[in-house]
């Protein structure tokens, strides 16, 4: 992943969105990678965040071609 954002996982709507992105990839979808971290800054625990794939232009020609 070489660009990537992480939000709350209330603003991905928790669990939801996971899901969305699994079943994407098990029915033979285009699908961004998406999964949850845990987020430490400066030793300071911010606790689990979800990290998601930003588009590129590689995953849109891929999806061209599919």
């Amino acid at each position: 992943m070489s660009k990537f954002s992480i939000s709350s996982p209330s603003v991905r709507n928790f669990l939801n969105e996971w899901f969305f992105h699994k079943l994407n990839r098990h029915l033979g979808l285009i699908s961004l990678k998406f999964n949850f971290i845990n987020v430490v800054i400066n030793d300071v625990n911010k606790g689990v965040y979800a990290i998601e794939e930003n588009l590129d232009q590689q995953l849109i020609i891929i999806g061209r071609l599919v």
